[in-house]
């Protein structure tokens, strides 16, 4: 039960840096997680190790008493999509995603995508500094914050790329070509999709050492809904030892703070878990209080400041 603090900074310096520690501390804060969005933030880029350095920035963290987590982009990647070869997710038409804000999603299956996964995982595994690692975007594409979930829906949005539809076909003993094939085998699709999240979930625990807790981040969807829409099975996710971040980011719902506490009550209450460790975001010291309260009712909560919150 304790507040941790979204650390999202662009250059570094260390006597700012330890400014900025011990402001933290001075509000309550007992640990930091930093965002990762790619191999180069964490030192892969020497340009980038002078830049912020990463790594300096959690032992830094750690030596001021401070928890240290990180944030990991694990298949949203604007990069990838300027690679002409990338194959993006595809609904059941066979119709490419296409941007249109911030969101780049990547499909749990894309080898560019898990590529990606892979090499950052390697890199963090074995850091003796780290107490969590944050999954963001781990799960089958869908932009929660700008499209709301039509409960006609039938098939999941996304995906139905190649690599999905062929994968699928070898676990049914099938060859599957079509949307409507796959519709017919609803049930077997959505199986399969809960077992691709799980297996990179086993990757993960099979390779991070150190008692290392892991979070996995969940749109903020009623229970029913994650598995069909994300892949994301939230009981199965706790009896392996995750941590369940809902991203309550309340702007979603026109800065309605009560529906956070109602939200959250229906998780604790469905599960029957307190393994929950959610992410909120705020923009001013009213919001950061009456948020606060929570505190003694989760494992954790991740503060994320809007721009001149804090």
């Amino acid at each position: 039960m304790a507040l941790y603090f979204s650390y999202n900074q662009k250059t570094y310096s260390k006597l700012q840096f330890n400014k900025q520690l011990e402001r933290v501390k001075s509000l309550g804060f007992k640990g930091l997680f930093f965002p990762v969005a790619n191999a180069n933030t964490i030192g892969h880029s020497t340009k980038e190790r002078k830049r912020l350095p990463f790594w300096n920035m959690i032992a830094q963290a750690k030596s001021a008493g401070l928890k240290t987590g990180i944030k990991l982009q694990c298949f949203q990647n604007r990069v990838l999509y300027q690679n002409d070869s990338f194959i993006p997710p595809m609904n059941y038409l066979g119709v490419t995603y296409v941007p249109k804000s911030d969101y780049y999603p990547v499909c749990p299956n894309n080898p560019d995508g898990l590529k990606t996964f892979y090499n950052i995982i390697d890199l963090i595994a074995n850091n003796t500094f780290l107490d969590f690692i944050y999954l963001e975007h781990f799960r089958f594409p869908f932009y929660w914050e700008r499209e709301e979930l039509d409960i006609q829906n039938r098939i999941p949005p996304f995906c139905y790329c190649p690599f999905c539809v062929t994968e699928f076909s070898s676990v049914v003993g099938e060859i599957i070509s079509t949307g409507e094939q796959i519709q017919s085998m609803m049930p077997e699709w959505l199986e399969w999709r809960t077992e691709v999240m799980f297996s990179l979930l086993l990757y993960i625990q099979e390779k991070v050492t150190h008692n290392i807790q892991i979070i996995v981040a969940l749109p903020p969807l009623s229970l029913i809904d994650l598995p069909f829409t994300t892949g994301q099975l939230p009981q199965g996710l706790i009896e392996e030892g995750c941590f369940l971040s809902p991203q309550l980011h309340h702007k979603v719902k026109a800065k309605n703070l009560a529906w956070i506490e109602d939200l959250l009550d229906q998780y604790q209450l469905d599960l029957r878990t307190h393994r929950l460790f959610p992410s909120f975001e705020y923009g001013n010291a009213k919001e950061f209080e009456y948020l606060a309260k929570l505190e003694k009712k989760y494992s954790g909560i991740i503060f994320c400041p809007l721009p001149d919150a804090m």
